[in-house]
């Protein structure tokens, strides 16, 4: 309500001035902008809430499940149960399945975090929830490498199918680290070509020059992200326009008339043209 009356206080001082028509349209025009940047701040914090809830349930049921599992590993490495009735190759999957819901965790707790600093958020409790959740996750971390060891001294044929795993896992994770790595540079026309980014071509005599990414482009000059917890990249800038091959569905730029940041809004189709991303600035 304070919002509201403070905007509507220079559409009142507009009237009683006598500014005319044009005065008048402009002021409404403004008025519609503040609260259209307003709705847009309320949605994404709401947006930002509903994704915090939403991660924070999909943790405590994946610590549910480790839970269960690690009860029955528990078991084994304690004499309660026999170990020789047990298939080996099922004592290794229900450690893999565990580091799986532990790596899930660290991604949907990275994913949330990321959401609440995009859209502001900085709520207390909300904060100290994703604190306790790190903890949680850190502490099973420990647990679950202690309990394997316990394993492997119980029965050391576990050793060779945990370390066979292990290095599955290194692979897969290298794979999955190189799909989801891109780079981004933005800067000035004259910062990009100087700095061996782009170059301009075509024209007469200086004139129609366009610019376009080198082929021998400087790599060294890119930030490297992880597209999977990077979804905004501030610009801070007047205006922004994208070099790169991108779809225009899948982004947008956002700014109150001016280019504040990139904000992805599909990374899938956004980085499956190109992993390198070109934004000229002004």
């Amino acid at each position: 309500m304070k919002k509201t009356i403070w905007l509507l206080i220079p559409f009142i001082m507009a009237c009683n001035e006598g500014g005319g028509d044009e005065t008048l349209l402009q002021e409404i025009e403004k008025l519609k902008e503040e609260n259209k940047t307003i709705q847009e701040s309320a949605n994404s914090k709401d947006a930002a809430i509903d994704e915090f809830f939403r991660g924070y349930n999909e943790i405590e049921e994946n610590l549910r499940q480790i839970k269960e599992k690690e009860k029955i590993l528990s078991d084994y490495s304690k004499g309660t149960s026999e170990m020789g009735k047990v298939n080996q190759e099922q004592i290794v999957a229900d450690i893999q399945a565990i580091q799986e819901l532990l790596q899930k965790n660290k991604n949907r707790l990275s994913s949330v975090s990321q959401k609440l600093k995009e859209a502001n958020l900085k709520i207390f409790e909300m904060e100290k929830t994703i604190e306790r959740l790190a903890d949680q996750i850190q502490t099973k971390d420990a647990q679950i490498a202690s309990l394997q060891e316990q394993l492997i001294k119980l029965n050391g044929e576990l050793e060779y199918l945990f370390n066979e795993y292990n290095e599955r896992v290194a692979e897969v994770g290298a794979k999955d680290e190189e799909l989801n790595t891109a780079w981004y540079a933005f800067g000035t026309a004259k910062e990009l070509k100087e700095n061996g980014v782009i170059t301009k071509e075509g024209g007469v005599i200086g004139i129609g020059k366009t610019k376009k990414l080198k082929e021998d482009f400087n790599k060294n000059y890119f930030t490297k992200i992880d597209i999977r917890e990077v979804t905004s990249i501030p610009l801070q800038a007047k205006s922004a326009n994208i070099l790169t091959t991108h779809s225009p569905k899948s982004y947008k730029i956002e700014g109150n008339g001016r280019a504040d940041k990139l904000v992805i809004t599909d990374i899938k189709e956004f980085w499956n043209s190109s992993k390198y991303l070109v934004v000229v600035v002004e």
